[in-house]
């Protein structure tokens, strides 16, 4: 059976398999940023996540094939990352759903917008640029951005090309009220 559905606080023993699915998600574009590539999240940050009710999963027979944090920041704004989708699942529509799942519960709880962080070298890697791609596609508009290095200095002493941490947001309301007008 297949569900996209908030990990309880009480599952916090799942921890490990969303910390493997997320580091091995994102390992291939860890080794294109970074000459010393490390986890994405480690189990005690991730159990941390799920204990706050923060981490979405896209779960089939009780093996999880995709997750992704997702905190509201204020009434109003929403936040997600660490999209992540097993590798051998990839292309398959989860990351999408996933998605779907999180701006539509987000906008029901009166969520207006929705942001995410994006690490962008100044010379894209080719995953980097397609996710950059793929977001815009959805709606994301990149707003402000930072040097990595002024955000996460000790990972940034790894990175192989200098690299921004942009900020994209979406207006949930207005692209909520723009697909409605167009089903027919």
């Amino acid at each position: 059976m297949t569900a996209i559905r908030r990990l309880r606080p009480s599952e916090v023993s799942r921890a490990y398999d969303v910390a493997s699915l997320v580091n091995d998600a994102y390992r291939a574009a860890q080794e294109q940023l970074f000459t010393e590539p490390t986890p994405r999240l480690s189990v005690e940050s991730v159990s941390r996540i799920i204990a706050d009710d923060e981490f979405v999963v896209y779960d089939v027979d009780e093996r999880i094939l995709g997750a992704v944090l997702q905190r509201d920041t204020s009434l109003r704004v929403g936040f997600f990352g660490v999209l992540a989708v097993q590798p051998d699942s990839a292309g398959s529509g989860i990351a999408r759903a996933l998605l779907d799942f999180v701006e539509s519960q987000a906008l029901a709880r009166g969520v207006e917008i929705m942001e995410l962080d994006l690490l962008l070298p100044d010379t894209p890697t080719p995953h980097q640029h397609r996710l950059k791609e793929w977001y815009e596609r959805r709606g994301y508009v990149a707003g402000s951005s930072r040097d990595f290095r002024d955000v996460e200095p000790e990972a940034a002493q790894y990175l192989r090309y200098p690299t921004q941490l942009v900020r994209y947001s979406k207006n949930l309301r207005l692209t909520n009220d723009v697909t409605s007008k167009l089903t027919f």
